[in-house]
């Protein structure tokens, strides 16, 4: 069935929902993580429920201002960043939407968020606002897990959600969409959909059909193009045959809703998680052994099952060894792994000792005391920090790839990163989940002709990318990002799908978002919108 109904929210005076214009506290939803751009708004909202949301949204759309959506700041790609218009923060929305948990359904809360959890069914009913870190110890004290681990825990689950946001475990769950099994999205009219993962499908046309509580029908055409075979957050998602509509919005950037609630799937926690650093003499060692860790994991007979298989290059220990001197001073890389150890520990652990050895690992740092395991952790998530902390000293902004290519093409992307790195004379780190060719190649421009350089080896690593069947964003999204070529600014999404796909998507954008007031700049042409108005 392709056909949903749209939900009539309650009633709110705008009046109600708290705001603010004073110039200080817009100042803190200007930017987002990267820093790149500085936007503007006149006002910003607060909402605390899904009615407030829809009465934001509503004055907006009526009035055709532009409403940028925020989630915690914590993007890459100035997705959140507003150019003019309000923007609608989520941050008050920290509990369930219904007032009241259903049968079998049990509310926990923290103190400031409230979740709903049902442990028959192994899912949690969650507000948008919660961050992945304040989730995790919610639900490990019930002995459970959200699977999904983006590296920014302060994320708020709401944005990674509108991302498709992942982390290094995906190699193992898969990303975000995987484990989201029904969410509330707010459309730009004010209306509510109650989308259950399953249960509303594309036709054979590609087709949706939104009947409005006015009783207008909005029908929504999928774009045509064909996405990678690889982990990608890239513009729309499109099935290969048919497509879920709950997937539409997952991943969208906020450009076509705003989630106000997620029902998340859930695993038992694992009794016992494995971590252990492997250093290796160089590159190509590294990746040795991360084809025959992959190898080994898809094998059905071996004990080896990694969750997660990261990766850290030379320029990445360099940086490391400042506030961590006990990496090993002769590794040219290094691989961290993790394993859910259930059944005998020590065959597994025998087991990816002798992988180790058998490519060439030079040293290596199993994490059996939770006091080994939190500095794993903290060496894992120092890095992006410490990339941020350099360019605020140079003023400028990093400039990041997030890139993925399938297994076959693994060898290529990285001879590609070596190459165009080097050539560009900018200094750069690369690092990331390799399990799923995924890395994230960061540089750090001292300089205004540094930046320019590094956005020319950004392009030219993402058309190599897309050459090798990959994608320009495995888990970031595309938001803002733009490059010029020939006097025109073109979004990065042009390198996958070209000017077709580019008006497909600015086609399905205006079926849902007619006025287009919600996070314009993100993913789709603003050039290719108009046109449409």
């Amino acid at each position: 069935m392709n056909v949903i109904d749209a939900l009539e929210p309650v009633q709110v005076e705008l009046a109600s929902v708290r705001s603010s214009d004073d110039p200080d506290v817009i100042e803190n939803y200007l930017t987002d993580e990267s820093t790149a751009i500085r936007g503007e708004a006149d006002q910003v909202f607060f909402p605390t429920s899904e009615a407030e949301v829809c009465a934001v949204l509503r004055h907006c759309y009526d009035g055709a201002i532009p409403v940028s959506i925020s989630g915690g700041g914590t993007g890459l790609t100035c997705s959140r960043v507003p150019l003019g218009g309000v923007v609608l923060s989520t941050e008050a929305l920290v509990r369930p939407m219904s007032a009241e948990p259903d049968a079998g359904e049990e509310a926990l809360s923290d103190g400031k968020h409230t979740i709903y959890l049902n442990r028959e069914e192994l899912y949690a009913i969650a507000p948008a606002a919660i961050m992945l870190q304040e989730l995790a110890p919610l639900l490990a004290a019930e002995a459970l897990l959200y699977p999904p681990n983006p590296t920014e825990t302060t994320a708020f689950l709401g944005g990674t959600v509108a991302c498709n946001s992942s982390g290094g475990r995906s190699f193992h769950y898969g990303a975000t969409r995987v484990w989201v099994e029904a969410i509330r999205v707010v459309l730009s009219c004010g209306e509510v959909l109650d989308i259950k993962r399953g249960e509303v499908f594309s036709d054979e046309n590609g087709e949706f059909e939104v009947e409005l509580s006015s009783g207008e029908t909005l029908t929504v055409q999928m774009p045509t193009y064909q996405a990678p075979a690889v982990k990608d957050a890239s513009g729309y998602f499109v099935g290969l045959e048919t497509t879920d509509l709950i997937d539409l919005f997952i991943g969208c950037e906020g450009t076509l809703g705003v989630v106000t609630e997620i029902r998340l799937g859930l695993l038992p926690l694992p009794p016992h998680i494995f971590d252990c650093y492997g250093y290796f003499a160089s590159v190509d060692d590294a990746v040795g052994f991360v084809k025959a860790a992959r190898e080994a994991t898809r094998d059905p007979d071996s004990v080896i099952e990694a969750l997660a298989i990261e990766f850290f290059d030379s320029h990445t220990l360099r940086m490391l060894r400042n506030k961590y001197p006990n990496i090993p001073e002769n590794a040219g890389a290094a691989i961290y792994f993790e394993q859910a150890v259930e059944g005998d520990e020590d065959e597994i652990l025998m087991a990816w000792v002798d992988l180790l050895e058998e490519h060439g690992c030079v040293e290596d740092w199993s994490g059996f005391s939770e006091k080994d395991r939190a500095e794993m952790t903290d060496i894992r998530h120092a890095v992006p920090e410490m990339i941020h902390e350099a360019v605020r000293q140079f003023h400028t902004h990093k400039v990041a790839t997030d890139v993925a290519v399938p297994d076959e093409a693994l060898d290529e992307i990285m001879a590609a990163y070596r190459e165009i790195g080097d050539a560009s004379g900018v200094e750069y780190v690369l690092f990331g989940h390799i399990g799923n060719n995924h890395l994230h190649w960061d540089f750090i421009p001292a300089t205004e002709q540094e930046l320019a350089a590094s956005d020319r080896a950004f392009l030219a690593l993402s058309r190599r990318g897309v050459e090798l069947g990959g994608t320009i964003s495995a888990e970031h999204g595309v938001g803002k990002k733009s490059y010029e070529e020939d006097g025109t600014r073109w979004p990065y999404l042009y390198l996958m799908y070209g000017e077709q796909g580019l008006r497909e998507t600015a086609r399905t954008k205006h079926q849902l978002d007619p006025r287009h007031i919600l996070n314009r700049g993100n993913v789709v042409p603003e050039r290719y919108l108009d046109e449409l108005a």
